[in-house]
Protein backbone atom coordinates (compact mmCIF):
# COMPACT_ATOMS: atom_id res chain seq x y z
CA UNK A 1 0.00 0.00 0.00
CA UNK A 2 1.30 3.64 -0.73
CA UNK A 3 1.17 6.11 1.87
CA UNK A 4 1.37 9.89 0.33
CA UNK A 5 2.20 13.04 2.69
CA UNK A 6 0.63 16.28 2.15
CA UNK A 7 1.26 19.11 3.43
CA UNK A 8 -0.68 21.95 2.12
CA UNK A 9 0.90 25.39 1.35
CA UNK A 10 -0.60 28.33 0.65
CA UNK A 11 2.57 30.10 0.01
CA UNK A 12 5.14 30.07 -3.36
CA UNK A 13 8.99 28.97 -2.21
CA UNK A 14 12.06 27.59 -3.45
CA UNK A 15 11.98 23.92 -4.61
CA UNK A 16 14.05 21.97 -2.17
CA UNK A 17 17.40 20.28 -2.46
CA UNK A 18 16.96 16.69 -2.04
CA UNK A 19 19.58 13.75 -1.03
CA UNK A 20 19.86 10.03 -2.62
CA UNK A 21 19.29 8.82 0.46
CA UNK A 22 15.97 10.01 0.05
CA UNK A 23 14.93 7.98 -2.34
CA UNK A 24 14.38 4.52 -2.79
CA UNK A 25 15.40 2.77 -5.76
CA UNK A 26 12.19 0.61 -6.03
CA UNK A 27 10.21 3.72 -6.22
CA UNK A 28 10.90 4.84 -8.53
CA UNK A 29 -19.77 34.63 -17.50
CA UNK A 30 -18.29 35.79 -19.98
CA UNK A 31 -21.94 36.65 -19.99
CA UNK A 32 -23.84 34.98 -22.70
CA UNK A 33 -25.53 36.54 -25.10
CA UNK A 34 -28.85 36.60 -24.81
CA UNK A 35 -29.23 35.41 -28.48
CA UNK A 36 -27.85 31.35 -27.09
CA UNK A 37 -30.47 29.01 -27.21
CA UNK A 38 -30.80 25.40 -25.53
CA UNK A 39 -30.77 23.33 -28.46
CA UNK A 40 -27.43 21.45 -29.53
CA UNK A 41 -26.84 21.17 -33.56
CA UNK A 42 -25.09 17.73 -33.61
CA UNK A 43 -23.66 18.03 -37.24
CA UNK A 44 -22.04 21.66 -36.76
CA UNK A 45 -18.90 22.08 -34.47
CA UNK A 46 -20.68 24.91 -32.40
CA UNK A 47 -24.47 26.09 -32.57
CA UNK A 48 -25.51 28.75 -34.79
CA UNK A 49 -26.01 31.32 -31.93
CA UNK A 50 -22.78 29.98 -29.97
CA UNK A 51 -20.40 32.68 -28.86
CA UNK A 52 -17.67 30.91 -30.73
CA UNK A 53 -19.21 30.94 -34.09
CA UNK A 54 -19.59 34.55 -33.60
CA UNK A 55 -15.88 35.66 -32.96
CA UNK A 56 -14.81 33.24 -35.19
CA UNK A 57 -16.69 33.56 -38.30
CA UNK A 58 -16.20 37.78 -37.88
CA UNK A 59 -7.27 18.84 3.10
CA UNK A 60 -10.37 18.31 8.59
CA UNK A 61 -8.92 19.68 12.04
CA UNK A 62 -5.64 17.26 13.87
CA UNK A 63 -6.20 15.88 16.97
CA UNK A 64 -2.70 15.67 17.98
CA UNK A 65 -1.16 15.63 20.81
CA UNK A 66 0.76 18.83 22.81
CA UNK A 67 4.65 18.82 23.46
CA UNK A 68 4.00 20.72 26.67
CA UNK A 69 4.20 17.60 28.72
CA UNK A 70 7.41 16.29 27.31
CA UNK A 71 7.78 13.95 24.69
CA UNK A 72 7.12 11.00 27.00
CA UNK A 73 3.78 12.44 26.73
CA UNK A 74 3.84 10.78 23.36
CA UNK A 75 3.75 6.98 23.37
CA UNK A 76 5.11 5.01 20.52
CA UNK A 77 2.83 3.08 18.51
CA UNK A 78 3.34 -0.74 19.05
CA UNK A 79 5.45 -2.93 16.56
CA UNK A 80 2.89 -5.38 16.17
CA UNK A 81 0.59 -5.37 13.20
CA UNK A 82 -2.12 -6.55 11.47
CA UNK A 83 -0.80 -9.76 10.10
CA UNK A 84 -3.46 -8.72 6.75
CA UNK A 85 -1.79 -5.50 6.25
CA UNK A 86 0.35 -4.66 3.27
CA UNK A 87 3.86 -3.61 4.15
CA UNK A 88 5.33 -1.69 1.79
CA UNK A 89 4.24 2.06 1.90
CA UNK A 90 5.40 5.07 0.17
CA UNK A 91 5.63 8.59 1.70
CA UNK A 92 5.55 11.50 -0.43
CA UNK A 93 6.43 14.59 1.59
CA UNK A 94 5.40 18.13 -0.08
CA UNK A 95 5.33 21.28 1.86
CA UNK A 96 3.86 23.17 5.06
CA UNK A 97 2.91 26.52 5.15
CA UNK A 98 5.77 29.12 5.83
CA UNK A 99 8.29 27.08 5.83
CA UNK A 100 10.51 24.86 2.84
CA UNK A 101 10.65 21.17 3.37
CA UNK A 102 14.79 20.15 2.78
CA UNK A 103 13.86 16.58 3.79
CA UNK A 104 12.13 13.76 4.90
CA UNK A 105 13.87 10.33 6.34
CA UNK A 106 12.39 7.02 7.24
CA UNK A 107 13.84 6.76 10.61
CA UNK A 108 12.16 3.95 12.17
CA UNK A 109 9.43 1.49 10.82
CA UNK A 110 6.72 3.76 11.92
CA UNK A 111 8.56 7.75 12.53
CA UNK A 112 9.32 10.03 9.25
CA UNK A 113 11.23 12.90 10.64
CA UNK A 114 11.46 15.75 8.86
CA UNK A 115 13.87 18.98 8.24
CA UNK A 116 12.55 22.23 7.66
CA UNK A 117 14.39 25.55 6.94
CA UNK A 118 12.67 27.27 9.79
CA UNK A 119 10.81 26.26 13.16
CA UNK A 120 7.49 24.66 12.58
CA UNK A 121 4.89 25.90 15.17
CA UNK A 122 2.49 22.95 17.15
CA UNK A 123 -0.11 25.34 14.89
CA UNK A 124 0.93 24.51 11.73
CA UNK A 125 0.91 20.47 12.32
CA UNK A 126 -2.85 20.82 11.39
CA UNK A 127 -1.53 21.35 7.63
CA UNK A 128 0.04 18.10 7.88
CA UNK A 129 -2.04 15.07 6.21
CA UNK A 130 -1.44 11.17 5.56
CA UNK A 131 -3.26 9.58 2.51
CA UNK A 132 -3.31 6.25 1.38
CA UNK A 133 -2.66 5.59 -2.34
CA UNK A 134 -6.58 5.78 -2.66
CA UNK A 135 -6.91 8.96 -1.68
CA UNK A 136 -8.41 7.78 1.80
CA UNK A 137 -7.09 10.35 4.22
CA UNK A 138 -5.36 8.29 7.82
CA UNK A 139 -7.35 10.27 10.72
CA UNK A 140 -5.40 12.58 12.27
CA UNK A 141 -6.35 11.38 15.73
CA UNK A 142 -4.24 8.58 14.50
CA UNK A 143 -1.19 10.54 13.79
CA UNK A 144 1.60 11.43 16.29
CA UNK A 145 4.03 14.74 16.17
CA UNK A 146 7.26 15.46 18.21
CA UNK A 147 9.67 18.55 17.60
CA UNK A 148 13.06 17.34 17.80
CA UNK A 149 15.51 20.48 18.27
CA UNK A 150 14.97 23.72 20.75
CA UNK A 151 14.53 25.45 17.24
CA UNK A 152 11.52 23.50 16.11
CA UNK A 153 12.90 23.33 12.65
CA UNK A 154 13.14 19.14 13.17
CA UNK A 155 9.51 17.16 13.23
CA UNK A 156 8.56 13.24 13.53
CA UNK A 157 5.45 11.99 12.84
CA UNK A 158 4.70 9.01 14.20
CA UNK A 159 2.30 6.89 12.08
CA UNK A 160 0.02 3.79 13.12
CA UNK A 161 1.71 0.79 13.70
CA UNK A 162 -0.55 -1.09 10.77
CA UNK A 163 1.20 1.31 8.31
CA UNK A 164 5.00 -0.04 7.93
CA UNK A 165 7.07 3.31 6.43
CA UNK A 166 9.91 2.09 4.51
CA UNK A 167 10.98 4.31 2.12
CA UNK A 168 10.62 7.77 0.56
CA UNK A 169 9.41 7.95 -2.88
CA UNK A 170 11.21 9.44 -5.79
CA UNK A 171 7.39 11.52 -6.71
CA UNK A 172 8.66 13.30 -2.98
CA UNK A 173 10.42 16.21 -5.30
CA UNK A 174 7.26 16.49 -8.24
CA UNK A 175 4.73 16.71 -5.31
CA UNK A 176 6.68 19.85 -3.81
CA UNK A 177 6.89 21.54 -6.96
CA UNK A 178 3.40 21.31 -7.86
CA UNK A 179 1.99 22.26 -4.42
CA UNK A 180 4.17 25.44 -3.98
CA UNK A 181 3.21 27.10 -7.52
CA UNK A 182 0.60 29.67 -6.69
CA UNK A 183 -3.00 29.06 -6.91
CA UNK A 184 -4.09 24.95 -7.39
CA UNK A 185 -2.23 22.87 -9.59
CA UNK A 186 -1.91 18.51 -9.37
CA UNK A 187 0.87 16.27 -10.09
CA UNK A 188 0.86 14.31 -13.33
CA UNK A 189 3.34 11.69 -13.92
CA UNK A 190 5.20 11.27 -17.20
CA UNK A 191 3.57 9.15 -19.95
CA UNK A 192 6.47 7.21 -22.30
CA UNK A 193 3.88 6.63 -24.65
CA UNK A 194 3.36 9.98 -24.93
CA UNK A 195 6.87 10.59 -24.74
CA UNK A 196 5.93 13.42 -21.90
CA UNK A 197 7.79 14.07 -18.48
CA UNK A 198 6.10 14.28 -15.13
CA UNK A 199 4.20 18.05 -15.10
CA UNK A 200 2.08 19.95 -12.95
CA UNK A 201 -1.37 20.78 -14.43
CA UNK A 202 -3.68 23.58 -13.48
CA UNK A 203 -6.58 22.46 -11.06
CA UNK A 204 -9.21 24.84 -12.99
CA UNK A 205 -9.33 25.95 -16.77
CA UNK A 206 -7.10 29.32 -16.67
CA UNK A 207 -8.37 32.45 -15.00
CA UNK A 208 -7.83 35.61 -14.48
CA UNK A 209 -8.36 38.28 -11.18
CA UNK A 210 -11.63 39.77 -13.19
CA UNK A 211 -14.54 37.50 -12.05
CA UNK A 212 -15.89 37.69 -15.03
CA UNK A 213 -13.58 35.27 -17.66
CA UNK A 214 -14.40 37.43 -20.72
CA UNK A 215 -12.99 40.48 -19.52
CA UNK A 216 -9.17 39.34 -19.34
CA UNK A 217 -7.00 41.60 -20.70
CA UNK A 218 -3.80 39.54 -22.07
CA UNK A 219 -1.68 42.84 -21.83
CA UNK A 220 -1.94 43.21 -18.27
CA UNK A 221 -3.38 39.73 -16.77
CA UNK A 222 -1.75 36.92 -15.66
CA UNK A 223 -3.41 33.64 -15.87
CA UNK A 224 -4.36 31.49 -12.73
CA UNK A 225 -5.72 27.82 -11.39
CA UNK A 226 -8.03 29.18 -8.79
CA UNK A 227 -12.04 28.06 -8.08
CA UNK A 228 -13.80 31.40 -8.16
CA UNK A 229 -14.56 33.41 -11.32
CA UNK A 230 -15.37 32.43 -15.04
CA UNK A 231 -12.90 30.56 -16.65
CA UNK A 232 -9.99 33.14 -19.32
CA UNK A 233 -11.78 32.84 -22.88
CA UNK A 234 -12.40 35.14 -26.16
CA UNK A 235 -8.05 34.37 -26.25
CA UNK A 236 -6.51 32.77 -29.09
CA UNK A 237 -4.53 29.89 -29.33
CA UNK A 238 -1.09 31.93 -29.92
CA UNK A 239 -1.87 34.56 -27.05
CA UNK A 240 -2.98 31.48 -24.88
CA UNK A 241 0.67 30.22 -25.67
CA UNK A 242 2.34 33.39 -24.63
CA UNK A 243 0.19 33.98 -21.44
CA UNK A 244 0.94 30.28 -19.83
CA UNK A 245 5.08 30.88 -20.76
CA UNK A 246 4.78 34.58 -18.75
CA UNK A 247 3.99 32.56 -15.60
CA UNK A 248 7.94 32.04 -15.70
CA UNK A 249 10.16 29.21 -16.87
CA UNK A 250 9.35 25.87 -17.17
CA UNK A 251 5.52 26.62 -17.92
CA UNK A 252 3.36 26.39 -21.37
CA UNK A 253 0.49 25.69 -22.37
CA UNK A 254 -0.61 22.65 -22.28
CA UNK A 255 0.23 20.35 -25.51
CA UNK A 256 -1.79 17.44 -27.18
CA UNK A 257 0.43 14.98 -26.05
CA UNK A 258 0.56 16.38 -21.85
CA UNK A 259 -3.69 16.45 -22.41
CA UNK A 260 -3.64 12.63 -23.67
CA UNK A 261 -1.37 11.97 -20.66
CA UNK A 262 -3.59 12.70 -18.17
CA UNK A 263 -6.99 11.85 -19.76
CA UNK A 264 -5.62 8.36 -20.51
CA UNK A 265 -4.99 8.34 -16.87
CA UNK A 266 -8.75 9.71 -15.74
CA UNK A 267 -10.30 7.22 -18.04
CA UNK A 268 -8.85 3.98 -16.02
CA UNK A 269 -10.11 5.67 -12.67
CA UNK A 270 -13.26 3.97 -12.26
CA UNK A 271 -14.72 6.73 -9.94
CA UNK A 272 -15.14 8.63 -13.25
CA UNK A 273 -17.57 6.06 -14.97
CA UNK A 274 -21.18 6.97 -13.63
CA UNK A 275 -21.50 2.92 -13.37
CA UNK A 276 -18.36 2.88 -10.86
CA UNK A 277 -16.42 1.24 -12.86
CA UNK A 278 -14.06 1.54 -15.60
CA UNK A 279 -16.33 1.38 -19.07
CA UNK A 280 -19.42 0.97 -16.87
CA UNK A 281 -22.16 4.07 -18.11
CA UNK A 282 -20.11 6.65 -19.37
CA UNK A 283 -17.13 8.56 -18.71
CA UNK A 284 -18.62 12.21 -16.94
CA UNK A 285 -18.58 14.75 -19.64
CA UNK A 286 -18.95 17.95 -17.56
CA UNK A 287 -21.19 20.52 -17.62
CA UNK A 288 -22.32 20.37 -21.46
CA UNK A 289 -26.14 20.43 -21.37
CA UNK A 290 -26.35 24.11 -22.00
CA UNK A 291 -28.30 24.40 -18.68
CA UNK A 292 -26.93 26.73 -17.73
CA UNK A 293 -26.07 28.48 -21.29
CA UNK A 294 -22.54 29.74 -19.94
CA UNK A 295 -19.88 28.85 -18.13
CA UNK A 296 -19.81 29.31 -14.19
CA UNK A 297 -17.80 29.14 -11.58
CA UNK A 298 -15.91 25.96 -9.75
CA UNK A 299 -15.83 25.21 -6.07
CA UNK A 300 -13.64 24.80 -3.55
CA UNK A 301 -15.52 21.45 -2.61
CA UNK A 302 -15.05 18.96 -4.86
CA UNK A 303 -18.59 17.52 -4.06
CA UNK A 304 -20.61 20.40 -5.30
CA UNK A 305 -19.74 19.28 -8.73
CA UNK A 306 -22.93 19.83 -10.55
CA UNK A 307 -24.75 23.33 -11.31
CA UNK A 308 -28.38 24.86 -10.48
CA UNK A 309 -29.46 26.57 -13.47
CA UNK A 310 -28.23 29.99 -11.96
CA UNK A 311 -24.66 28.78 -12.07
CA UNK A 312 -24.84 27.90 -8.07
CA UNK A 313 -22.37 24.82 -7.37
CA UNK A 314 -24.37 21.96 -5.80
CA UNK A 315 -24.30 18.10 -5.25
CA UNK A 316 -25.86 15.72 -7.11
CA UNK A 317 -28.41 15.23 -4.83
CA UNK A 318 -29.53 19.01 -4.40
CA UNK A 319 -32.18 21.06 -6.20
CA UNK A 320 -33.09 20.82 -9.58
CA UNK A 321 -32.36 17.26 -11.66
CA UNK A 322 -29.33 16.83 -13.24
CA UNK A 323 -28.01 14.44 -15.83
CA UNK A 324 -25.17 12.48 -13.93
CA UNK A 325 -23.40 13.17 -17.11
CA UNK A 326 -22.70 16.06 -16.12
CA UNK A 327 -20.44 16.03 -13.23
CA UNK A 328 -17.10 18.81 -13.20
CA UNK A 329 -15.10 16.83 -11.68
CA UNK A 330 -12.74 13.95 -12.08
CA UNK A 331 -10.10 12.22 -10.30
CA UNK A 332 -6.68 10.59 -10.59
CA UNK A 333 -5.90 7.32 -9.31
CA UNK A 334 -4.36 8.90 -6.33
CA UNK A 335 -7.44 11.10 -5.32
CA UNK A 336 -6.39 14.75 -6.42
CA UNK A 337 -9.20 16.23 -8.32
CA UNK A 338 -9.17 18.20 -11.82
CA UNK A 339 -11.85 20.65 -12.75
CA UNK A 340 -13.85 21.03 -16.41
CA UNK A 341 -11.47 19.02 -18.46
CA UNK A 342 -14.70 17.86 -20.04
CA UNK A 343 -17.11 20.61 -21.14
CA UNK A 344 -17.67 23.81 -19.53
CA UNK A 345 -15.31 25.61 -22.09
CA UNK A 346 -13.20 24.34 -24.40
CA UNK A 347 -9.41 24.39 -24.05
CA UNK A 348 -6.79 25.17 -26.79
CA UNK A 349 -3.96 22.64 -26.59
CA UNK A 350 -0.78 23.51 -28.42
CA UNK A 351 -0.86 21.08 -31.54
CA UNK A 352 -2.01 23.13 -34.76
CA UNK A 353 -2.48 20.81 -37.62
CA UNK A 354 -3.53 21.86 -40.71
CA UNK A 355 -2.68 19.52 -43.43
CA UNK A 356 -2.43 16.26 -41.77
CA UNK A 357 -5.51 16.19 -40.26
CA UNK A 358 -6.60 12.04 -39.49
CA UNK A 359 -9.08 11.33 -41.70
CA UNK A 360 -12.25 11.66 -42.61
CA UNK A 361 -11.71 15.32 -43.08
CA UNK A 362 -15.12 16.53 -43.51
CA UNK A 363 -17.25 19.37 -41.98
CA UNK A 364 -19.24 17.13 -39.00
CA UNK A 365 -19.41 15.64 -36.15
CA UNK A 366 -18.49 11.85 -36.41
CA UNK A 367 -18.26 9.27 -33.91
CA UNK A 368 -14.41 7.49 -33.38
CA UNK A 369 -15.76 4.19 -33.74
CA UNK A 370 -16.48 5.39 -38.14
CA UNK A 371 -13.36 5.02 -37.84
CA UNK A 372 -11.36 8.03 -37.72
CA UNK A 373 -8.23 6.99 -39.22
CA UNK A 374 -4.71 8.62 -38.05
CA UNK A 375 -2.22 9.70 -40.10
CA UNK A 376 1.65 9.74 -40.15
CA UNK A 377 2.10 12.86 -38.14
CA UNK A 378 -1.15 12.54 -35.82
CA UNK A 379 -1.81 8.87 -35.28
CA UNK A 380 -5.09 7.75 -33.73
CA UNK A 381 -3.51 7.28 -30.17
CA UNK A 382 -2.95 11.29 -30.35
CA UNK A 383 -6.49 11.29 -30.52
CA UNK A 384 -7.88 8.44 -28.16
CA UNK A 385 -5.84 6.03 -26.17
CA UNK A 386 -5.89 3.12 -27.94
CA UNK A 387 -2.42 1.59 -27.49
CA UNK A 388 -4.08 1.23 -23.05
CA UNK A 389 -4.72 -2.06 -22.57
CA UNK A 390 -8.12 -0.92 -20.63
CA UNK A 391 -9.45 0.55 -23.92
CA UNK A 392 -11.84 -1.05 -25.81
CA UNK A 393 -12.02 0.21 -29.18
CA UNK A 394 -16.12 0.03 -29.57
CA UNK A 395 -16.68 3.28 -27.17
CA UNK A 396 -17.83 5.87 -28.38
CA UNK A 397 -19.92 9.24 -27.19
CA UNK A 398 -21.96 6.92 -25.62
CA UNK A 399 -19.55 6.22 -23.66
CA UNK A 400 -18.52 10.11 -23.39
CA UNK A 401 -15.69 9.65 -25.01
CA UNK A 402 -16.77 12.83 -26.94
CA UNK A 403 -16.35 13.16 -31.21
CA UNK A 404 -14.04 14.39 -33.35
CA UNK A 405 -14.11 17.22 -35.96
CA UNK A 406 -11.57 17.55 -38.91
CA UNK A 407 -13.26 20.48 -41.15
CA UNK A 408 -11.83 20.15 -44.46
CA UNK A 409 -7.76 19.39 -45.43
CA UNK A 410 -6.71 23.11 -45.67
CA UNK A 411 -8.85 24.84 -43.41
CA UNK A 412 -8.75 25.46 -39.54
CA UNK A 413 -6.00 23.34 -37.93
CA UNK A 414 -6.39 25.29 -34.36
CA UNK A 415 -6.80 22.34 -31.64
CA UNK A 416 -8.77 22.29 -29.27
CA UNK A 417 -10.56 19.41 -26.42
CA UNK A 418 -12.58 18.69 -23.95
CA UNK A 419 -15.62 20.08 -25.55
CA UNK A 420 -18.06 23.45 -24.46
CA UNK A 421 -21.24 23.89 -22.44
CA UNK A 422 -23.37 23.33 -25.35
CA UNK A 423 -22.10 20.73 -26.85
CA UNK A 424 -24.19 18.01 -25.21
CA UNK A 425 -23.25 13.96 -25.85
CA UNK A 426 -20.33 15.12 -28.13
CA UNK A 427 -18.87 16.51 -25.13
CA UNK A 428 -15.76 14.83 -23.16
CA UNK A 429 -12.36 14.07 -22.51
CA UNK A 430 -11.30 13.01 -26.09
CA UNK A 431 -13.26 15.60 -28.20
CA UNK A 432 -10.83 16.87 -30.54
CA UNK A 433 -11.62 19.77 -33.23
CA UNK A 434 -9.66 21.25 -36.20
CA UNK A 435 -12.63 23.23 -36.95
CA UNK A 436 -11.04 26.62 -35.69
CA UNK A 437 -8.24 28.74 -36.82
CA UNK A 438 -5.07 29.16 -34.78
CA UNK A 439 -5.92 32.92 -34.72
CA UNK A 440 -9.55 32.33 -33.71
CA UNK A 441 -10.92 33.35 -30.40
CA UNK A 442 -14.42 33.12 -29.11
CA UNK A 443 -16.51 32.90 -26.11
CA UNK A 444 -17.01 29.37 -25.51
CA UNK A 445 -13.03 28.60 -25.85
CA UNK A 446 -10.51 29.08 -23.15
CA UNK A 447 -7.41 27.29 -21.91
CA UNK A 448 -5.13 25.58 -19.23
CA UNK A 449 -1.75 26.04 -18.66
CA UNK A 450 1.56 23.24 -17.37
CA UNK A 451 4.02 23.21 -15.17
CA UNK A 452 7.50 20.83 -16.61
CA UNK A 453 9.52 18.72 -14.05
CA UNK A 454 12.30 17.66 -14.27
CA UNK A 455 12.73 13.85 -13.12
CA UNK A 456 13.83 13.48 -9.78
Amino acid sequence: MKLYLIFFSSLIFLACGKRSSLFSSSDTKPETESSIENTIDENSPFDSNNPDEKDESAHEEVVQQSDQEGSESIEKPSEEEPPDMPSDTVIAPVSITGANLVQCLVSDKNIISCEFDRAILESQYSKITLYTDGGVMIPHEELRFRSTDSEGRHLEIIVPARYSVESVSAEALSYLNCNSLSGDWVYVPGDSDYNTQDFCLMTFEAKCAQDDGSTCIASSEVPQSKSGGTPWVSIDLLTARSECSSLGQGFHLITNDEWMTVTSLLANVARNWSGGAVGAGNLYRGHSDNDPGMPCQASDNQLNAYLETDCAPKSLSEGEDDENSQRRTLFLSDGQVIWDLAGHVKEWVDHPVITDKPTPNVGNWIEYTEPVVGTSTMPLSKLIPVQKPYWNLAWNSNQGVGRYWSGSRDNGGGMDRGGFWADGQRSGLFLASFWSSPDGSGGGRGFRCVKSLQSP
